[in-house]
């Protein structure tokens, strides 16, 4: 241990190599989790984050509990018009942040 700041005194660019690469290292995970943090995980800035709501259809023949809504048929929903052919809607909030979008039979 004592030995080794003579070596890097004698070989200087193996001691410039290590931090380079330690620094490449350290600004690299820096900036993988500042994009990470910006992408992912930083709170959705929604003035009131309380009401959002989160629509899914269930269709239990396919065994689907829990099948997203695409926003076609999302911006369809209120025009559907029930018959004996299509069933009946039922919208049913869960919570204040949850809402279920089920057919009825």
């Amino acid at each position: 241990m004592t030995s080794l700041p003579r070596e890097f005194r004698k070989t200087p660019l193996i001691l410039l190599s290590c931090i380079a690469v330690l620094a490449i290292g350290i600004g690299g995970a820096t900036a993988a989790f500042s994009a990470l943090y910006t992408i992912v995980l930083r709170p959705l800035s929604y003035p009131n984050p309380q009401q959002l709501v989160a629509v899914h259809s269930q269709f239990p023949r396919l065994q689907m509990d829990h099948s997203g809504v695409s926003p076609l048929d999302y911006l369809d929903l209120p025009n559907i018009k029930t018959s004996s052919a299509t069933p009946e809607l039922s919208f049913t909030s869960t919570s204040a942040a949850q809402a279920n979008c089920t057919p009825r039979k």
